[in-house]
């Protein structure tokens, strides 16, 4: 009973460090690997505790240390796991249905050989993919221009900053990013992990560290 209760208040801070965003787009964005928008194609759900889904990538919307690569958008189709309420039952990560196109923030799983296919995760097993919904995606598009990164992919926002704000897909709104800055891109090489990712990485990290303090107490 002991040793549940330590591993029990580990796994506890553990998962506040995943949770740490909630539902706020701007944090998770800011602490994913990789932000992207795609189009559901198909869930396994034989499992609803923990299933996976394939996705069309269309757009890379920010990264941190990665993004959706040529490879991937040519193929059409990449697999992220990590959906259903498999952390604890206190949560659950859902997906819209078939044919949607849903926000998706996730991190690469696997490093493989050249020609070999990657796999992706959850950013944050308590929430799931967003719907793509109006809200989300001028958020998400702002957020992105705000840090001076150029969405790409094969489906991507038309941007066009104005003197009264940002035109999105030729709607405009207001714009709180300075148009006179003129700094170049955010393209993040798949072999860098920038200083918001090394935070996410570090409390993970701390993390285990306290469980393997705790563990070392009984022992």
């Amino acid at each position: 009973m002991k040793l549940l209760s330590f591993v029990g208040a580990a796994l506890g801070i553990v998962g506040a460090f995943a949770q740490q965003c909630n539902r706020d787009i701007e944090c998770l964005t800011s602490h994913a690997q990789i932000t992207f928008i795609g189009q559901i194609l198909s869930k396994d759900t034989s499992n609803v505790k923990n299933y996976s889904a394939t996705v069309k990538p269309l757009c890379n919307m920010y990264g941190n240390g990665g993004s959706i690569t040529q490879e991937e958008f040519s193929r059409g189709t990449i697999t992220i796991g990590g959906f259903g309420n498999h952390a604890g039952g206190s949560c659950e990560a859902t997906i819209s249905n078939v044919n949607d196109i849903d926000i998706f923030f996730v991190h690469v799983n696997n490093t493989v050989i050249s020609g070999g296919v990657r796999t992706f995760g959850l950013y944050d097993p308590c929430y799931g993919a967003f719907k793509n919904e109006t809200n989300s995606y001028v958020e998400l598009t702002k957020y992105a221009v705000k840090n001076n990164y150029i969405p790409n992919g094969i489906s991507c926002p038309v941007i066009q900053k104005q003197a009264d704000g940002i035109s999105i897909d030729g709607t405009t709104y207001p714009n709180p990013v300075s148009l006179d800055e003129t700094n170049d891109s955010t393209n993040v090489s798949l072999d860098e992990v920038p200083n918001d990712a090394s935070k996410a990485i570090v409390m993970t990290t701390s993390a285990f560290v306290i469980l393997a303090s705790l563990l070392q107490l009984l022992f």
